[in-house]
């Protein structure tokens, strides 16, 4: 039985690491950050006054910590 292959996960560090402990919408295609705001509430608010519809939301944890699901 063949294994499905899947796409290489993207390395989004460099461009993480000056939102720390924040809330960031990216694009798509995950080379940028289209908005960041402390809790989700105001990136939300910053996405809807943008008319951004398709960014993709992440909290960036705090590089001290380790989040294991």
């Amino acid at each position: 039985m063949k294994q499905k292959s899947f796409p290489k996960p993207k390395d989004i560090s460099n461009i993480l690491t000056p939102y720390e402990n924040k809330w960031v919408a990216l694009s798509v295609d995950g080379k940028k950050v289209n908005a960041s705001a402390k809790t989700l509430e105001q990136l939300e608010k910053k996405l809807a006054k943008a008319n951004d519809k398709n960014s993709i939301y992440t909290k960036v944890l705090p590089f001290d910590q380790v989040f294991v699901p």
